[in-house]
């Protein structure tokens, strides 16, 4: 069956990212926090090799600052479904294609981690609240769960950011 198959396919992919998270916290210092840019990175990397989409290119710019594990997982996840969604329909019909990656703090307390990309745009549902697909939901239940924000747009492409407290120090890499 097709759609179980996928349905498998994508719970991998979630399982996968908090494996990524379980390493890093291991190795540790402190067992609870974690470069930001060297797990998000990591993370990319793996979503990106489990796609055989050659003409998509992923670029980055990510900040380095320790998050606990409490935003740690959610975040992954979150960013798990929107590049897993970006390469499943951003591209459809497109031969090639980009999707940027973006984490940012600043010295007010707060992050924001955006996801553009130059592909079709999100359908309409996606915009509206608490309508969407399994995906949508669940990213937004995960941005409530770190005490954040998210505003999706779509023009040029998709463009979701995600916003949410930090109680660390942002030291830009």
């Amino acid at each position: 069956n097709p759609e179980a198959k996928t349905a498998m396919e994508d719970a991998g992919r979630r399982m996968f990212s908090m494996m990524v998270i379980y390493e890093k916290l291991y190795r540790s210092e402190d067992f609870r926090t974690v470069s930001s840019a060297e797990y998000l990175s990591q993370l990319l990397d793996m979503i990106r090799e489990q796609f055989s989409t050659p003409g998509v290119r992923v670029e980055r710019e990510l900040a380095d600052f320790p998050l606990d594990s409490s935003v740690l997982f959610p975040l992954g996840m979150i960013l798990n479904e929107l590049i897993t969604n970006a390469f499943k329909y951003a591209f459809v019909g497109k031969g090639s294609g980009t999707i940027r990656v973006s984490l940012r703090c600043d010295d007010r307390g707060s992050a924001k981690l955006l996801v553009l990309d130059d592909g079709v745009g999100l359908p309409s549902e996606y915009l509206s609240e608490g309508t969407g697909g399994f995906g949508s939901m669940m990213i937004r239940a995960l941005t409530d769960q770190i005490q954040g924000t998210v505003h999706a747009s779509s023009e040029n492409g998709a463009r979701i950011a995600v916003s949410f407290p930090i109680v660390s120090s942002c030291i830009e890499s």
